[in-house]
């Protein structure tokens, strides 16, 4: 129908192994983290709309902090709108708060922000159609990260604009996609995307150690 929606549980532990070359350090850390992904779409006539949402409860297993940078909810939001030759649309994304550089004298608070971009598009014929996109249009501040020890902070990008052009790039319909689909190499590159994800082969996990100074270990594990 018009409206499909898509929900995802997860839960993951994750064992990580940091070495730092500037600061001649290593870390090590074990972490635990679920949460639950919702995606929507709906449609009506000319109008689309997709959005999704992910919250994440994050731990560090031996502090019980959040790890830095983790921010307990992200979600995006796209609506678009076409009228003959012109399309136009924009992509909502945010974060709520996070907190970074835990347990330093430079432990802050990286506030909540949320980004409007947008993006207006003409159809000049079949081949060639010109584009006006603009990053964030309300010229929001938002943090993410924290630069440990020189009192700085990286911040997302300010507002921006962009011209420009497709040329000779054909865009598939829907029903362009579903008869496709059928085509003899499409089905060979699905049952490959199929192999790798239910292969025991592929079911492994993967670790970093830096044992020494000067020596950084990377090894895939996996048990028949």
């Amino acid at each position: 129908g018009n409206l499909s929606t898509f929900i995802t549980v997860f839960k993951a532990k994750t064992d990580e192994s940091n070495f730092d070359a500037t600061t001649q350090k290593s870390t090590a850390n074990k972490y635990d983290a679920s949460g639950i992904e919702l995606e929507a779409g709906y449609k009506m006539g000319s109008f689309r709309i997709n959005g999704g949402v992910t919250v994440t409860d994050a731990k560090i297993v031996s502090s019980g902090l959040t790890p830095n940078r983790q921010a307990k909810v992200v979600y995006q939001l796209s609506p678009t709108y076409s009228s003959g030759a012109v399309t136009v649309g924009a992509a909502i994304v945010g974060s709520s708060s996070a907190k970074d550089a835990q347990g330093t004298p430079f432990e802050a608070t990286l506030p909540a922000y949320t980004v409007v971009n947008a993006f207006a598009n003409y159809a000049i014929s079949k081949d060639l159609i010109a584009s006006l996109g603009v990053y964030n249009l309300t010229n929001t501040l938002g943090y993410t990260e924290i630069n440990d020890g020189r009192m700085a902070a990286r911040s997302i990008n300010g507002r921006s604009a962009k011209v420009g052009r497709d040329i000779n790039r054909h865009y598939y319909s829907r029903e362009e996609v579903l008869a496709d689909m059928n085509k003899p190499v499409v089905q060979r590159l699905i049952d490959l995307m199929r192999f790798r994800n239910s292969h025991l082969a592929f079911g492994g996990s993967f670790t970093s150690a830096a044992p020494a100074p000067h020596l950084l270990t990377l090894s895939w594990g996996h048990q028949a």
